[in-house]
């Protein structure tokens, strides 16, 4: 765990056993920008998407602003999401089956 001061929006945040903590897609974000290893936030990307808490298409424009500092075109949310999946098989799976609707996406 890594202490971290930062303003978050309502949206930004979720209820869980009474507790607030930050969304899935918020924790990826965080995790984007510490660029912590690529597997472990496959891994929640999966978990996330199976239970219904994260869309594949809002992750992409979500995660945009953090492709360049992850050694992706800047802004290329699609890219930067297919290397992250490439690090965890079944999410990459998954992935795939959607690939022909995000590459009809701009980047971002």
């Amino acid at each position: 765990m890594w202490p971290r001061k930062a303003e978050l929006v309502e949206s930004d945040v979720a209820v869980l056993d009474g507790l607030p903590v930050t969304t899935p897609v918020r924790t990826i974000r965080d995790l984007l920008d510490r660029r912590i290893d690529a597997s472990h936030i496959a891994t929640i990307i999966r978990q996330a998407v199976d239970t219904g808490q994260v869309d594949w298409d809002d992750l992409v424009q979500q995660i945009g602003p953090f492709a360049r500092n992850n050694g992706v075109q800047p802004g290329d949310g699609t890219e930067l999401l297919r290397q992250l999946l490439a690090q965890d098989e079944l999410a990459m799976h998954r992935f795939a089956m959607r690939t022909s609707e995000l590459d009809a996406l701009p980047p971002g």
